[in-house]
């Protein structure tokens, strides 16, 4: 399970893979809500959201998903700020057409980061976007440059027990030509373009 593996936590983070959590479901099934990882993600900055499971068989009344964010609100002690930002990431993650989440978010809610945020809509703070999208950038950075910069003679030992893979050579060139944060941000930036241009 994801909550058990921190390496895969950390992928999911970089990669920013959306994840749908139903705390209610998960309570009724196999999670309490007070051992639910859903404030861990949300803290670490995983790309979260609260969404609703059978409701028939797991929630009471006619609203299932305010009774999500109710309940996730008085167990974790959720601010507006917080609830706020789980709205728009649900909307992100839903298969809505573009215009849709462009009514809802704003036009440019593809764009990472505050220069996609429209306060008026998402109630959501731009510095605290500004602030995920920093962190992001920064970790990315890490990461790329440990593979930009690692000398693979460090990992591939000569000892007989680590033998040099036959393709360590070419992994280390491709390693010298790693993306850097900005070049990331460009690529995502055009394909979000790309994809926006394929649906008019």
């Amino acid at each position: 399970m994801l909550r058990r593996n921190p390496p895969l936590q950390y992928l999911f983070y970089l990669t920013q893979i959306g994840i749908a959590m139903s705390p209610l479901s998960n309570n009724m099934l196999f999670c309490e809500l007070s051992k639910n990882p859903f404030p861990l993600y949300f803290v670490r900055g995983l790309n979260v959201c609260l969404s609703t499971d059978d409701p028939l068989m797991f929630h009471y009344t006619k609203e299932a998903l305010m009774e999500e964010y109710c309940i996730a609100r008085h167990t974790w002690q959720l601010g507006p700020v917080d609830l706020a930002e789980a709205f728009r990431s649900s909307v992100l993650h839903s298969s809505f057409e573009r215009e849709v989440k462009a009514y809802w978010l704003g036009p440019e809610y593809w764009r990472p980061g505050a220069a996609g945020n429209d306060i008026t809509r998402t109630n959501v703070p731009d510095a605290r976007l500004a602030f995920r999208d920093q962190a992001l950038r920064e970790e990315l950075l890490v990461v790329f440059e440990s593979a930009a910069a690692g000398p693979l003679q460090a990992v591939f030992s000569h000892s007989s027990r680590h033998p040099k893979p036959s393709n360590a050579n070419q992994i280390q060139r491709d390693s010298g030509r790693a993306m850097s944060v900005d070049d990331l941000a460009r690529a995502h930036e055009t394909r979000a373009t790309d994809r926006r241009w394929k649906t008019t």
